[in-house]
């Protein structure tokens, strides 16, 4: 049996270019409820992409912690966590992605130019702003 534990309810939600606050959790149980460690767990998008393989750990459980990606058109996404040969075979977690706010953005940019420094001047002069 495929168990789903946590990570699901409530649905998560996270900022772009950041991973979510709670690991998507499940645990592959015998006929009488016990852990079975050992067995492979297949986590995939489920749209299809890179798989992931994990063995289950003491308890039967496996985990993943997910990122969130860059900025999305559509902002729900669905992980699927898979094992062969169990009932059910499968369990999807739903999250979304928010795009940054304002005070976000301009918080990663003024740390950005902390790390960076100032740009450099041109030939060792000044830019004059450009007169409209």
């Amino acid at each position: 049996v495929l168990a789903q534990i946590s990570g699901h309810d409530p649905q998560q939600s996270g900022p772009v270019n950041d991973t979510l606050d709670n690991a998507f959790v499940v645990q592959v149980r015998d006929q009488h409820g016990n852990g079975v460690d050992d067995v492979a767990v297949q986590w995939q998008a489920c749209e299809g992409g890179e798989v992931l393989t994990d063995a289950t750990k003491a308890g039967g459980y496996s985990s993943v912690l997910q990122p969130t990606g860059e900025t999305p058109s559509n902002p729900t996404f669905c992980t699927r966590a898979t094992v062969s040969g169990v009932t059910p075979p499968s369990f999807d977690f739903i999250y979304t992605v928010t795009a940054p706010t304002t005070s976000e953005l301009r918080a990663r940019l003024d740390a950005s130019m902390e790390t960076r420094g100032p740009a450099p001047v041109p030939n060792g002069k000044p830019v004059r702003p450009y007169a409209r």
